[in-house]
């Protein structure tokens, strides 16, 4: 099973997943073609125990590869798994003593993992969850370099994200240039339901107040609303992508922008907003930001007539978009519209 991949500065790929009992990651030549100067023959493992897949990867500044993952202990308990491995696949031995290590934020049988960043300094940053029956956690944990829970960081080196009454979704994380954590994801609320939200921390774990309210800005729309990615502008500006169900195989490409402040910018689509309206659309996918500024995004689309498709749509950093559903048809006022060809596998 594969979750991502990583593209190395020389070219190289690496994918990251899981082989069913172990964690696993495959290198690949600029080409496509596996790498057998890499692991075992392009691929790279690590057994201890059952490890679920690596669900994010990242490489350090010696050129480390650095995985984060959990393992399932039974009778609902979860262990986090960091993982590292040597340029060429070996697991690092000066890593945990075995190139794995295992940590727990101590509130609950449960800590896992899905997001890592490296930091300026070496240590590593991970987004994941923790609790128990009792009561469930957003958290983040910072590492040091030897895989030893870094307790300078929050409160024994856990921050737990509080944006509401219950455990935000975080679906993508980045370190700016201050040092400022940044994370997007779903938000529920009882009264709009899922709403999609961008919060900034500090480097030591506390909210930077100086974005939205308490260091969060949550977007409320009609809809259900999912945040899943956040990248910044050069300018330092802010854009998400998410995606909301309306009904009636209907879904919708979010953006929204705003500025460093978490104010959302008047400029991009109606009041800082994009809603792009589609039928079939699922789940968000990825995006990016090219040189120029153009947001690239992608997305799922369940097809009931030949199985599921895949859309990349492509808007400007400006642009004046906005778009409505009126019943089973599509009004949008889009120009120029996105390009959508759309893939069929």
């Amino acid at each position: 099973e594969y979750i991502g991949l990583l593209r190395r500065p020389n070219g190289q790929i690496l994918t990251h997943g899981s082989t069913g009992i172990a964690s696993l990651i495959a290198r690949y030549t600029p080409t496509g073609i596996l790498d057998s100067t890499f692991g075992t023959n392009g691929l790279a493992t690590n057994i201890q125990g059952y490890i679920d897949p690596v669900f994010d990867l990242a490489l350090d500044a010696d050129g480390n590869i650095v995985g984060v993952g959990i393992t399932d202990l039974g009778g609902g308990s979860q262990v986090l798994k960091l993982l590292r491995w040597l340029p060429d696949g070996t697991p690092d031995s000066t890593f945990s003593e075995d190139g794995v290590a295992t940590l727990s934020a101590n509130l609950g049988s449960t800590t896992n993992g899905s997001l890592l960043c490296v930091l300026a300094d070496g240590r590593y940053l991970v987004a994941g969850g923790a609790g128990s029956l009792s009561g469930s956690y957003t958290i983040f944990m910072r590492i040091n370099t030897d895989g030893s829970v870094d307790e300078s960081f929050g409160v024994n080196g856990v921050v737990i994200v509080e944006l509401g009454t219950s455990p935000p979704g975080v679906g993508d994380m980045f370190v700016d240039d201050l040092g400022r954590i940044v994370i997007a994801g779903a938000l529920n609320n009882t009264l709009t339901g899922a709403d999609v939200y961008v919060a900034r921390f500090l480097a030591d774990g506390a909210p930077d107040n100086s974005l939205g309210t308490n260091g969060a800005r949550v977007i409320e729309l009609p809809f259900d609303q999912y945040g899943k990615n956040v990248r910044e502008l050069p300018n330092g500006n802010l854009v998400f992508q998410g995606t909301g169900a309306i009904g009636s195989g209907y879904g919708e490409i979010m953006l929204a922008l705003c500025d460093a402040n978490g104010q959302l910018i008047n400029g991009f689509g109606d009041g800082g907003l994009v809603v792009h309206t589609l039928p079939d659309l699922s789940d968000p996918g990825t995006m990016d930001v090219q040189p120029d500024g153009k947001i690239v995004v992608t997305y799922s689309m369940n097809n009931n007539i030949d199985g599921n498709d895949y859309l990349v749509a492509r808007f400007l950093n400006d642009l004046n978009v906005g778009a409505t559903a009126a019943g089973n048809t599509v009004t949008s006022r889009v120009w120029p519209n996105p390009v959508q060809n759309v893939l069929h596998f």
